[in-house]
């Protein structure tokens, strides 16, 4: 391996000096694509009808501002991928053996002909993966001048003849003595597939951790479009301890020294690097309910869809130095399972802005089944902002198709749908034109409270100021709460910690109430601003409230914020409850006279997270309580 020194990057502007965690330093064991490949060889999963495909549509562009690459495995089903939040789809996999010809294509093209169709029409380019899990046979292809022309004449042809868009290659396995063959084989791909199609895409996948020192990351970079990243399966099925799949931070290896790792020694060339996270978990026997507990046995991987739904129906757990979920059960043994969601994928996905990369991928596509969480947290951390929010968009609808299968639905155009949130267009109750905004709070299985919104981001100028107004109809009778809000980010999606809301709507009423923050600054370093249409259920996920007439625009002539007098006045905060928590708390607190309220949460390390309070405040002698998730997302405790 190139450097056993423990790297800590530097992560939110921030260096912290961690206690640091530890897996075993182990040989290189099977990863979970070679496992699950092993696992599946016999299952072939017809994705659709056979059809006949288009070409890539260029005029057609997913709507993410980082390339995102899925791999699509041959055994699974695709019927609820979201073409507008991939950049590039990895069909999983053609085999290959030691003199370069393939032994297995699983059906390809014909398996993810539906597929290609559908990703085709919508901009996103295809792939083939081609794997080869045997060391002798890595060696046979890269070792020999005729085997490496030969797997590369294969894998064109293969490509050009389906009509997709470039190739993924995933050599697991490679041994130090072919390092500089692999060099060698991918500067030969590269060049054939460029002179075939100077727009194909020719990528590899890359281990976490390099335990042989056998991947030149650098010259790779250079002769490559892109190196995907497997950045999971620290902890892997023969641990001896149970442990986060992909731990963000606090490990001696971890996705943060992964990161540094790679900038170190491929020359830097962030914008080759993706970093590419897991949709599945891992369920350990083990000896009892402490993280880190010894294991019994090996683990099996559990897909997300599974993951999650086990999670709170056992008591979702939190480890705060990775930045992980997990939950543990027992069936006759102690069980822990430890996985990766939206919450803890927003945190990595953070570190992908934050680290300059290329962008992200997952591992694998369809593994959240019909979740929309995962989906979710894509749309928030990779939208691009547009250039103007005039009336909301609600009298310019059309039908969605970028999902499969097609939701038929009309939808006003440019609305997202974020966290437990469902849309569509309304023509009954509407505040002027002929369509208004239909939103429906659903927790897709978790308890309430929750918070749910919609969103869209919007190009704005530092120290313009601005106005956001619209109208809502709160007439859901389950006691829920409505506001917009706006958010600030900066050009790394980075939440400046400066937010803007309107007045809470929450009496339920016939018609449509007035709703606005009036003048409002966009904060120095500000790139965008995320308008959010709020809703905080308490109990209920069954009635539709509505939004119509949403404007966001530049006010001109604005000087800034107006000062605020200074006032004595003393502060008292309560105890939040409940605590611990996992979706929502309670935090009470007093002033005695007028003034402004901050209130803000930092984690274990000393870092802001989020502030849910910043606003002026009249007199409140008795305990003003401020309900966390209400408008946060902070995070639940662990």
């Amino acid at each position: 391996m190139k450097d056993k020194n423990i790297h800590l990057p530097v992560w939110a502007g921030t260096l912290a000096v961690l206690a640091v965690l530890c897996f075993p330093v182990r040989a290189q064991n099977k990863s979970i694509h070679q496992l699950q490949s092993e696992s599946y060889s016999d299952s072939l999963i017809i994705k659709g009808q056979e059809v006949k495909y288009p070409p890539l549509a260029k005029d057609k562009s997913p709507r993410v501002g980082k390339t995102v690459l899925g791999y699509d495995p041959y055994w699974t089903s695709d019927q609820y991928l979201h073409y507008d939040l991939i950049t590039h789809l990895a069909c999983f996999s053609a085999e290959m053996a030691g003199d370069g010809s393939i032994s297995a294509s699983h059906g390809f093209p014909g398996t993810w002909s539906a597929t290609i169709a559908h990703a085709h029409k919508n901009g996103v380019k295809v792939l083939l993966c081609a794997t080869c899990f045997s060391s002798s046979a890595i060696s046979s292809i890269l070792s020999s001048d005729s085997f490496r022309t030969n797997a590369v004449k294969n894998l064109i042809t293969l490509v050009r003849n389906a009509g997709v868009d470039g190739i993924n290659i995933d050599f697991e396995g490679l041994e130090f003595s072919q390092k500089q063959n692999m060099v060698r084989f991918t500067h030969e791909l590269s060049d054939s597939f460029h002179s075939w199609n100077p727009d194909s895409y020719v990528s590899l996948a890359t281990p976490a951790i390099d335990w042989a020192g056998s991947w030149d990351y650098d010259s790779l970079a250079i002769y490559s479009d892109g190196l995907f990243i497997m950045a999971y399966d620290y902890a892997w099925s023969g641990s001896d301890s149970t442990g986060p799949i992909a731990p963000l931070d606090g490990y001696t290896y971890d996705v943060g020294w992964t990161i540094h790792d790679y900038a170190l020694y491929s020359g830097n060339r962030r914008n080759k690097l993706l970093c590419g996270f897991p949709y599945y978990g891992r369920d350990w026997p083990c000896t009892g309910t402490t993280a880190g507990s010894a294991t019994t046995g090996g683990g099996s991987a559990v897909m997300f869809s599974q993951a999650e739904t086990l999670a709170y129906d056992y008591g979702r757990q939190w480890q705060a130095s990775s930045y992980s979920p997990w939950y543990y059960y027992n069936d006759g043994e102690w069980h822990q399972c430890w996985y990766d969601d939206e919450i803890s994928l927003g945190y990595k996905y953070q570190m992908v802005w934050d680290s300059l990369l290329a962008g992200t991928g997952m591992w694998a596509l369809s593994y959240d089944g019909s979740r929309p969480e995962l989906w979710a947290a894509l749309r928030t951390n990779f939208n691009i902002p547009i250039d103007s929010l005039i009336n909301g968009g609600m009298e310019n609808v059309f039908r969605d198709t970028v999902a499969v299968p097609s939701n038929n639905a009309l939808k006003p155009y440019g609305w997202l749908e974020g966290d437990n949130a469902v849309s569509d267009t309304a023509t009954d109750f509407i505040h002027s034109g002929s369509y208004a905004l239909r939103h429906r709070a659903d927790c897709f299985g978790k308890a309430a409270p929750f918070l749910s919104f919609l969103f869209q981001d919007v190009k704005v100028t530092p120290g313009a100021g601005y106005c956001l107004s619209g109208w809502g109809r709160k007439n859901d009778g389950a006691g829920n709460t409505m506001r917009m809000r706006v958010q600030w980010f900066d050009s790394l999606h980075a939440n400046l910690l400066l937010d803007d809301t309107t007045a809470a709507l929450s009496a339920d009423s016939a018609g449509y109430i007035f709703l606005t923050t009036g003048t409002v600054m966009a904060p120095a370093g500000a790139a965008f601003a995320r308008i959010k249409l709020n809703i905080w259920a308490v109990n209920s996920n069954a009635y539709w409230d509505r939004w119509d007439d949403i404007s966001f625009t530049q006010i001109t002539g604005v000087a800034g914020r107006p000062e605020l007098p200074i006032t004595n006045y003393e502060l008292k905060l309560g105890q939040n409850y409940p605590n611990p928590f996992k979706q929502s708390t309670v935090i009470s607190y007093q002033i005695t006279g007028d003034g402004t309220v901050n209130l803000s949460v930092y984690n274990i390390a000393g870092q802001l997270v989020r502030v849910l309070i910043n606003e002026t405040s009249p007199s409140c002698p008795s305990p003003n309580a401020f309900g966390e998730g209400q408008e946060g997302e902070v995070g639940r405790s662990g």
